[in-house]
């Protein structure tokens, strides 16, 4: 009988041995690849660091796998050479990314908004989209150091709002969603987890 992700008595140590059992035992051919989506500024990276460490997988953030590969940073692609050439090597390197046997991959805000690119990640891994109120992201954005190509124009709210609400229903075709509003970093990678936990479980339970 599978464990429960609700389960009081789940200890950390039992429910990260858990979901590495069911990645290794899951009968699909995806193998040990988490794919985090969601909007800017919900912290991808950070968590997918942590989660690749939690689980003992390699971590990959396409982000800086472009800028390695292409030895400039992102916003000066941006600048240089438009969203259009961005968009194209984004997926060029998310293709590369999944190509990974094990791994835990932090896409950009953009990378899955793309239904081919989406539909590449659903197929290679597990998508997980972590969910956050855009009103909380829009003030973990403006007041991070990070440069931010898309909203750094004369009125930043209302093309992050907008962006939002275009990309919300791609977000929305993850395997697995997450609130992490208001949680630390090592809470916001227990959430995760017991999420992946509840999916593979309910999976067994359709079979």
């Amino acid at each position: 009988m599978p464990l429960s992700p609700d389960s009081p008595d789940l200890s950390s140590a039992s429910l990260v041995q858990s979901v590495r059992a069911a990645l290794q035992q899951h009968p699909s051919q995806k193998g040990a690849r988490l794919i985090l989506t969601g909007f800017m500024g919900c912290g991808k990276s950070t968590l997918g660091r942590k989660l690749a460490q939690t689980l003992g997988l390699p971590f990959l953030d396409t982000d800086k796998q472009i800028e390695k590969e292409t030895h400039q940073r992102i916003p000066d692609i941006f600048s240089l050479y438009g969203e259009e050439h961005f968009r194209e090597v984004e997926r060029q390197v998310l293709e590369l990314c999944l190509q990974q046997p094990q791994a835990v991959v932090a896409t950009g805000g953009g990378a899955l908004v793309e239904q081919t690119n989406l539909d590449l990640a659903l197929q290679a891994g597990w998508v997980i989209y972590i969910d956050m109120p855009p009103e909380q992201l829009l003030e973990r954005v403006l007041f991070s150091p990070k440069d931010r190509p898309l909203i750094d124009v004369p009125n930043p709210e209302d093309v992050f709002f907008q962006r939002f609400e275009e990309r919300l229903p791609f977000y929305q075709q993850a395997h697995v969603s997450v609130e992490t509003a208001g949680l630390r970093p090592e809470q916001a990678v227990d959430v995760l987890l017991r999420g992946l936990l509840a999916y593979f479980n309910s999976q067994q339970g359709a079979v």
